[in-house]
């Protein structure tokens, strides 16, 4: 696969296998403003998540706190369900799906297993991220 077709997940994943720093994950819009919560979850493809690492989380590029995996469930996207993808996305079962296959263009969904991944903050936020995560919000709003 050439080096501009991969998703910033295998980046990522590419990445982290070589680093022994916390591991990255990056969030382009605060679905369902998720990320607020001590507990959030993700919707992802990738095999490299593994209960008990700690991730660094960012938003837009900027570091807002670091979480630790505290659960993984694998389950077929014909499995993901309204509960789901409303508590995930903030979206409904239809529009998730949508935003999904359109995330990970070149998956076969035959034989690939979502995985919803299960986050949990650790400590506080800093006034700087809570104002930073506020104004990330409102700009998503007004779009």
């Amino acid at each position: 696969m050439a080096k501009e077709q991969r998703t910033n997940e295998e980046k990522a994943e590419a990445a982290d296998s070589l680093s022994t720093e916390n591991k990255r994950l990056d969030f382009n819009y605060n679905w369902n403003g998720k990320l607020f919560g001590r507990f959030f979850t993700t919707l992802r493809v990738s095999r490299r998540y593994q209960v008990g690492q700690t991730y660094d989380i960012y938003l837009n590029g900027t570091k807002i706190y670091q979480a630790t995996i505290n659960d993984i469930r694998d389950i077929r996207i014909g499995k993901v369900n309204e509960w789901v993808a409303r508590l995930d996305t903030g979206y409904s079962l239809k529009e998730t799906l949508t935003i999904i296959k359109r995330m990970y263009k070149r998956v076969d969904w035959k034989v690939t297993f979502m995985r919803v991944i299960l986050f949990e903050r650790l400590g506080d936020y800093d006034k700087a991220t809570v104002d930073f995560i506020a104004t990330t919000v409102k700009m998503q709003k007004d779009k």
